[in-house]
Protein backbone atom coordinates (compact mmCIF):
# COMPACT_ATOMS: atom_id res chain seq x y z
CA UNK A 1 0.00 0.00 0.00
CA UNK A 2 1.39 3.42 -0.93
CA UNK A 3 1.91 6.10 1.70
CA UNK A 4 -1.15 8.33 2.03
CA UNK A 5 0.52 11.72 2.43
CA UNK A 6 -2.84 13.50 2.74
CA UNK A 7 -3.29 11.83 6.13
CA UNK A 8 -0.23 13.64 7.50
CA UNK A 9 -2.02 16.97 7.15
CA UNK A 10 -5.16 15.58 8.73
CA UNK A 11 -3.18 14.22 11.66
CA UNK A 12 -1.53 17.62 12.09
CA UNK A 13 -4.90 19.39 12.23
CA UNK A 14 -6.22 16.87 14.74
CA UNK A 15 -3.10 17.18 16.91
CA UNK A 16 -3.39 20.97 17.02
CA UNK A 17 -7.08 20.69 17.89
CA UNK A 18 -6.38 18.31 20.78
CA UNK A 19 -3.60 20.63 21.99
CA UNK A 20 -5.98 23.60 21.98
CA UNK A 21 -8.57 21.50 23.80
CA UNK A 22 -6.08 20.88 26.61
CA UNK A 23 -4.99 24.52 26.83
CA UNK A 24 -8.29 26.38 26.48
CA UNK A 25 -9.88 25.33 29.82
CA UNK A 26 -7.14 27.20 31.69
CA UNK A 27 -7.77 30.49 29.87
CA UNK A 28 -10.43 33.12 30.53
CA UNK A 29 -12.18 32.61 27.21
CA UNK A 30 -15.78 33.07 26.06
CA UNK A 31 -17.96 29.99 26.45
CA UNK A 32 -18.42 29.64 22.69
CA UNK A 33 -14.66 29.31 22.16
CA UNK A 34 -14.39 26.72 24.91
CA UNK A 35 -17.28 24.79 23.37
CA UNK A 36 -15.64 24.89 19.94
CA UNK A 37 -12.49 23.13 21.18
CA UNK A 38 -14.16 20.79 23.66
CA UNK A 39 -14.41 17.77 21.37
CA UNK A 40 -10.90 16.45 21.79
CA UNK A 41 -12.19 12.94 22.48
CA UNK A 42 -13.76 12.87 19.01
CA UNK A 43 -10.47 13.96 17.47
CA UNK A 44 -8.66 11.13 19.28
CA UNK A 45 -11.32 8.68 18.04
CA UNK A 46 -10.50 9.76 14.49
CA UNK A 47 -6.82 9.30 15.30
CA UNK A 48 -7.60 5.69 16.22
CA UNK A 49 -9.41 5.17 12.91
CA UNK A 50 -6.40 6.57 11.04
CA UNK A 51 -4.15 4.30 13.09
CA UNK A 52 -6.19 1.27 12.06
CA UNK A 53 -5.51 2.17 8.43
CA UNK A 54 -1.85 3.10 8.83
CA UNK A 55 -0.85 0.17 11.06
CA UNK A 56 -2.18 -2.35 8.53
CA UNK A 57 0.06 -0.65 5.98
CA UNK A 58 3.03 -0.71 8.38
CA UNK A 59 2.58 -4.41 9.13
CA UNK A 60 2.48 -5.19 5.41
CA UNK A 61 5.67 -3.20 4.95
CA UNK A 62 7.39 -5.46 7.51
CA UNK A 63 5.95 -8.63 5.92
CA UNK A 64 3.99 -9.34 9.09
CA UNK A 65 7.14 -9.90 11.16
CA UNK A 66 6.60 -9.01 14.81
CA UNK A 67 10.18 -8.01 15.63
CA UNK A 68 10.72 -5.33 12.96
CA UNK A 69 7.15 -4.06 13.36
CA UNK A 70 7.38 -3.60 17.14
CA UNK A 71 10.88 -2.13 16.84
CA UNK A 72 9.61 0.47 14.38
CA UNK A 73 6.64 1.31 16.62
CA UNK A 74 8.89 1.53 19.71
CA UNK A 75 11.34 3.90 18.00
CA UNK A 76 8.46 6.06 16.83
CA UNK A 77 6.84 6.47 20.26
CA UNK A 78 9.22 5.94 23.16
CA UNK A 79 12.09 8.38 22.33
CA UNK A 80 9.61 11.24 22.72
CA UNK A 81 7.28 9.68 25.26
CA UNK A 82 9.89 8.69 27.89
CA UNK A 83 11.52 12.14 28.36
CA UNK A 84 8.12 13.86 28.47
CA UNK A 85 6.87 11.32 31.00
CA UNK A 86 9.98 11.85 33.16
CA UNK A 87 9.30 15.60 33.18
CA UNK A 88 5.64 14.98 34.06
CA UNK A 89 6.63 12.79 37.02
CA UNK A 90 9.10 15.40 38.24
CA UNK A 91 6.54 18.21 37.99
CA UNK A 92 3.64 16.26 39.52
CA UNK A 93 4.25 17.47 43.12
CA UNK A 94 3.96 21.11 42.04
CA UNK A 95 0.60 22.88 42.46
CA UNK A 96 -1.50 23.57 39.40
CA UNK A 97 -2.02 27.20 40.36
CA UNK A 98 -5.80 27.12 40.46
CA UNK A 99 -5.74 29.82 43.16
CA UNK A 100 -4.35 32.24 40.57
CA UNK A 101 -7.12 31.39 38.09
CA UNK A 102 -10.30 32.60 39.80
CA UNK A 103 -12.27 32.28 36.58
CA UNK A 104 -12.14 28.50 36.82
CA UNK A 105 -15.24 26.90 38.29
CA UNK A 106 -15.20 23.73 40.36
CA UNK A 107 -16.64 21.85 37.39
CA UNK A 108 -14.07 23.11 34.87
CA UNK A 109 -12.38 20.39 32.83
CA UNK A 110 -9.07 22.04 33.78
CA UNK A 111 -9.25 20.11 37.06
CA UNK A 112 -9.13 16.85 35.11
CA UNK A 113 -6.19 17.94 32.95
CA UNK A 114 -3.82 19.01 35.73
CA UNK A 115 -3.76 16.86 38.86
CA UNK A 116 -1.23 18.00 41.44
CA UNK A 117 0.61 15.51 43.63
CA UNK A 118 1.68 11.92 43.22
CA UNK A 119 -1.09 9.32 43.42
CA UNK A 120 -1.07 6.84 46.30
CA UNK A 121 -0.36 4.07 43.80
CA UNK A 122 2.54 6.03 42.28
CA UNK A 123 4.97 3.11 41.91
CA UNK A 124 2.66 0.72 39.96
CA UNK A 125 1.36 3.75 38.04
CA UNK A 126 4.87 4.60 36.88
CA UNK A 127 5.57 0.97 36.00
CA UNK A 128 2.34 0.81 34.00
CA UNK A 129 3.21 3.99 32.09
CA UNK A 130 6.73 2.80 31.29
CA UNK A 131 5.28 -0.35 29.73
CA UNK A 132 2.34 1.43 28.05
CA UNK A 133 -0.08 -0.78 30.00
CA UNK A 134 -1.75 2.00 32.01
CA UNK A 135 -4.97 1.52 30.06
CA UNK A 136 -5.37 -2.11 31.07
CA UNK A 137 -6.34 -1.60 34.70
CA UNK A 138 -9.92 -1.11 35.96
CA UNK A 139 -10.71 1.39 38.68
CA UNK A 140 -10.69 -1.25 41.42
CA UNK A 141 -7.04 -2.11 40.76
CA UNK A 142 -5.36 1.18 39.79
CA UNK A 143 -7.73 4.15 40.12
CA UNK A 144 -7.17 6.77 37.42
CA UNK A 145 -3.94 5.11 36.28
CA UNK A 146 -4.74 6.07 32.71
CA UNK A 147 -4.52 9.82 33.46
CA UNK A 148 -2.13 9.97 36.43
CA UNK A 149 1.11 11.88 35.78
CA UNK A 150 0.62 12.37 32.02
CA UNK A 151 -3.08 12.33 31.23
CA UNK A 152 -2.68 13.44 27.63
CA UNK A 153 -0.80 10.22 26.82
CA UNK A 154 -3.68 7.86 27.64
CA UNK A 155 -4.27 7.14 23.95
CA UNK A 156 -0.78 5.68 23.57
CA UNK A 157 -1.73 2.76 25.79
CA UNK A 158 -4.76 1.98 23.61
CA UNK A 159 -2.50 2.18 20.54
CA UNK A 160 0.04 -0.20 22.07
CA UNK A 161 -2.71 -2.70 22.91
CA UNK A 162 -3.86 -2.48 19.29
CA UNK A 163 -0.35 -3.29 18.07
CA UNK A 164 -0.39 -6.44 20.16
CA UNK A 165 -3.76 -7.50 18.77
CA UNK A 166 -2.56 -6.90 15.20
CA UNK A 167 0.24 -9.40 15.78
CA UNK A 168 -2.04 -12.00 17.35
CA UNK A 169 -4.90 -11.93 14.84
CA UNK A 170 -4.72 -12.34 11.09
CA UNK A 171 -5.67 -9.42 8.86
CA UNK A 172 -8.80 -11.28 7.68
CA UNK A 173 -10.03 -11.75 11.25
CA UNK A 174 -8.90 -8.44 12.67
CA UNK A 175 -12.08 -6.44 11.99
CA UNK A 176 -14.42 -9.14 13.41
CA UNK A 177 -12.14 -9.41 16.46
CA UNK A 178 -12.24 -5.65 17.02
CA UNK A 179 -16.02 -5.49 16.66
CA UNK A 180 -16.39 -8.41 19.07
CA UNK A 181 -14.23 -6.57 21.61
CA UNK A 182 -16.33 -3.43 21.13
CA UNK A 183 -19.54 -5.40 21.70
CA UNK A 184 -18.18 -7.02 24.87
CA UNK A 185 -16.99 -3.64 26.16
CA UNK A 186 -20.43 -2.15 25.49
CA UNK A 187 -22.18 -4.87 27.49
CA UNK A 188 -19.68 -4.50 30.33
CA UNK A 189 -20.02 -0.72 30.36
CA UNK A 190 -23.80 -0.98 30.60
CA UNK A 191 -24.04 -3.88 33.04
CA UNK A 192 -20.72 -4.22 34.86
CA UNK A 193 -20.06 -2.89 38.39
CA UNK A 194 -18.68 0.65 38.58
CA UNK A 195 -15.56 -0.36 40.47
CA UNK A 196 -14.55 -2.72 37.67
CA UNK A 197 -15.12 -0.39 34.75
CA UNK A 198 -12.26 0.38 32.39
CA UNK A 199 -11.13 3.74 31.09
CA UNK A 200 -11.03 5.15 27.57
CA UNK A 201 -7.46 3.86 27.33
CA UNK A 202 -8.70 0.24 27.31
CA UNK A 203 -8.59 -1.10 23.74
CA UNK A 204 -12.10 -2.70 23.73
CA UNK A 205 -13.57 0.72 24.59
CA UNK A 206 -12.05 2.14 21.40
CA UNK A 207 -12.12 -0.99 19.23
CA UNK A 208 -14.89 0.22 16.90
CA UNK A 209 -12.72 3.13 15.71
CA UNK A 210 -9.74 0.90 14.98
CA UNK A 211 -12.12 -1.44 13.13
CA UNK A 212 -13.22 1.44 10.89
CA UNK A 213 -9.62 2.18 10.01
CA UNK A 214 -8.73 -1.42 9.25
CA UNK A 215 -11.86 -1.81 7.12
CA UNK A 216 -11.00 1.36 5.19
CA UNK A 217 -7.63 -0.15 4.22
CA UNK A 218 -9.47 -2.56 1.95
CA UNK A 219 -11.05 0.34 0.07
CA UNK A 220 -7.71 2.13 -0.28
CA UNK A 221 -6.20 -1.07 -1.70
CA UNK A 222 -9.14 -1.55 -4.06
CA UNK A 223 -10.17 -4.94 -2.68
CA UNK A 224 -13.33 -6.46 -4.09
CA UNK A 225 -16.34 -6.00 -1.82
CA UNK A 226 -14.43 -3.57 0.41
CA UNK A 227 -17.14 -0.88 0.28
CA UNK A 228 -19.83 -3.33 1.40
CA UNK A 229 -17.65 -4.58 4.26
CA UNK A 230 -16.89 -1.02 5.28
CA UNK A 231 -20.60 -0.18 5.32
CA UNK A 232 -21.26 -3.07 7.68
CA UNK A 233 -18.43 -2.01 9.99
CA UNK A 234 -19.65 1.60 9.93
CA UNK A 235 -23.17 0.52 10.91
CA UNK A 236 -21.82 -1.63 13.74
CA UNK A 237 -19.58 1.20 14.96
CA UNK A 238 -22.47 3.67 14.93
CA UNK A 239 -24.54 1.22 16.97
CA UNK A 240 -21.78 1.02 19.59
CA UNK A 241 -21.45 4.83 19.64
CA UNK A 242 -25.23 5.14 20.12
CA UNK A 243 -24.95 3.25 23.41
CA UNK A 244 -22.53 5.97 24.58
CA UNK A 245 -24.89 8.79 23.63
Amino acid sequence: MRRLECLDGLRGVLAVYVLLGHMAPFAALPAWILAAVSHGAAAVSLFFALSGLVIVQSLDRHQGRAGPFLRARFLRLFPVYLPVFAIAVALAPLPCGYADMPWLSETSTAHHICSAGWPVTWLPDIAAHLTMTHGLFPTAILPDAWINFLGAAWSLSAEWQFYGLVLLVSRRRLVPALLALAAIATVWRLAGPDAWQFSRAFLPNQAQYFALGVASAGMVMGEQGAKTRYGIVLAASLAVCATMG
